[in-house]
């Protein structure tokens, strides 16, 4: 595993531990190849006023996420199709979050408009998801 320094737009390829520290990235960061571990390792990455996504996670098999911290996206962890994804330890908070009580939630929208949040799961089979922290007003 070697160390990067997390880049605005990257794609992951290899297991990684990013270099701890803050990094503004609003393009977020996108897993690129299958069999791949991110170890966040105390990074904290930050997206521009909850737009985009932090990590995405598209048609992949086999990924681990862990220990990463992402604040202020539309949704922190996205992930689509993916098989064997294992998220733990990470903390996705400041993400998009619908104001309550009193709002009607459509439950059926297409994925490409679903509501923002911490981590936004569709078509993933055979994963785990544990030990994440999700509070959307914590700093």
């Amino acid at each position: 595993m070697i160390t990067v320094t997390p880049e605005d737009g990257m794609t992951i390829t290899r297991d990684v531990a990013f270099q701890p520290g803050v990094y503004v990235v609003p393009n977020g960061v996108t897993v690129g190849a299958d069999d791949v571990t991110i170890e966040g390792n105390g990074a904290v990455l930050i997206g521009a006023d909850k737009r985009g996504r932090g990590l995405t996670i598209n048609r992949r098999r086999n990924v681990t996420v862990r220990n990463l911290t992402l604040l202020n996206y539309y949704h922190g962890i996205w992930a689509n199709a993916c098989a064997e994804l294992h998220i733990a330890g990470c903390r996705v908070t400041l993400t998009h979050e619908l104001p309550s009580p009193g709002v009607f939630l459509d439950v059926w929208l297409p994925r490409e408009e679903a509501y923002g949040g911490g981590i936004f799961l569709s078509g993933v089979t055979d994963s785990t998801v544990v030990n994440n922290d999700l509070h959307p007003v914590s700093v």
